[in-house]
């Protein structure tokens, strides 16, 4: 567990180091950052990246 979390930590800590503006949908950075997405009855929907954390 602590591994994955240092590889999604390094790919997010290379992502903000990048110089390209991500412009279109990246279906290799969605799978690699999402963990899953939860459509509540209401429409609310949130984000769970794979680090934990919920957006």
């Amino acid at each position: 567990m602590k591994a994955k979390e240092h590889k999604i930590n390094e790919f997010i800590k290379n992502l903000k180091q990048s110089t390209e503006i991500i412009t279109d949908f990246d279906e290799k950075l969605w799978y690699t950052l999402i963990g899953k997405v939860i459509i509540n009855r209401d429409g609310n929907i949130k984000f769970e990246f794979k680090n934990g954390k919920i957006i």
